[in-house]
């Protein structure tokens, strides 16, 4: 079915599937090098891992780098000091530059739109209905970028999937941690890096969690600390499951903000500013596409990274 009632037509070169900092860098590019381009983004705000507490670490790279332009231009538009190691970045901050961003390059975009079905002639695709507050709308385009973590334009075109992994995971936000309990190196960047080993799981219905090495960066200047490595592990790919999962971890980081403040000396002071809502999900499945201008940016991914994900988006320039 390719048809909805009395649907807002709009019309471009590509219209990219998700706001995710792999999606926005796609965008961007695209847009910079003459084409237009709408974005569709299900939530209020950009970045995705990059911005919604999950990954706060730009990851270095050479300047002869291909992402290199960009990579410089989010540091310097965040005001972030760069170095051998990399940056560590205020995560909020991250969507308004890519809003800058996308703004100064000429991209249409539109938030708290959802997927509702392909449009396609032939066996040829040529674009997607979308649903908003104010009603449904029909992007026709010529290409689409699927920047999405769990490859949300092949449920929807029913492409075949080839593989699943089935762990997903979230990262929390947290202050009042004992630096002198966690192993940590400063970083000439800014901020700390280390890990803090602790073994926890717990079973919530049907889903166990666990977290035994987690990744912890503190920020010098504000205290806080982002912790993450707590995972769940899902037995079949599927809404429910998600949703499932997402509400667990949630429960999960105030079982061991517990957890910490008992085994821990020092950390009786440890709270929670923010669970982040969005969940890893990348290498959670893959698929086989069958559309030749459809690129799936993270079919092949089986892990996340700041730098990894410029690279993707920057890589769809070449549709």
């Amino acid at each position: 079915m390719n048809e909805m009632r009395n649907p807002v037509t709009m019309q471009c070169d590509i219209m990219v599937v998700r706001g995710t900092l792999e999606g926005c860098a796609a965008a961007i590019t695209s847009a910079r090098a003459g084409k237009s381009v709408i974005m569709v983004e299900k939530s209020g705000s950009l970045g995705g891992m990059a911005s919604n507490g999950l990954s706060v670490w730009m990851e270095p790279c050479d300047k002869d780098d291909s992402i290199a332009p960009i990579r410089a231009e989010i540091l310097q538009r965040l005001g972030c000091a760069d170095g051998a190691a990399g940056a560590l970045y205020p995560d909020q901050k991250m969507k308004v530059v890519l809003g800058e961003l996308l703004k100064d390059a000429g991209v249409t975009w539109l938030d708290h739109v959802f997927l509702s079905q392909p449009i396609t002639e032939d066996g040829v695709l040529k674009g997607f209905f979308v649903n908003g507050k104010t009603g449904p709308i029909r992007i026709g385009c010529s290409q689409v970028i699927d920047a999405s973590d769990t490859l949300e334009t092949a449920g929807m075109l029913g492409l075949e999937q080839t593989s699943f992994s089935g762990k997903v995971s979230v990262a929390v936000k947290m202050n009042g941690l004992n630096e002198r309990a966690v192993n940590v190196e400063q970083n000439p960047a800014g901020g700390k890096i280390g890990s803090l080993h602790t073994e926890l799981s717990k079973q919530y219905g049907e889903l166990t969690f666990v977290c035994d090495e987690l990744c912890v960066m503190l920020r010098d200047n504000t205290g806080e600390a982002l912790v993450s490595g707590l995972a769940c592990t899902l037995p079949a790919f599927d809404p429910l499951m998600l949703s499932a999962a997402q509400i667990g971890l949630r429960r999960f980081a105030y079982d061991l903000r517990d957890h910490l403040r008992k085994s821990i000396p020092g950390m009786d002071k440890l709270n929670i500013i923010h669970v982040a809502l969005q969940l890893h999900a990348y290498g959670i499945r893959q698929c086989e596409n069958i559309y030749d201008n459809l690129w799936i940016l993270n079919n092949s991914s089986d892990s996340y990274s700041n730098r990894r994900a410029l690279e993707n988006g920057n890589s769809a320039t070449g549709l």
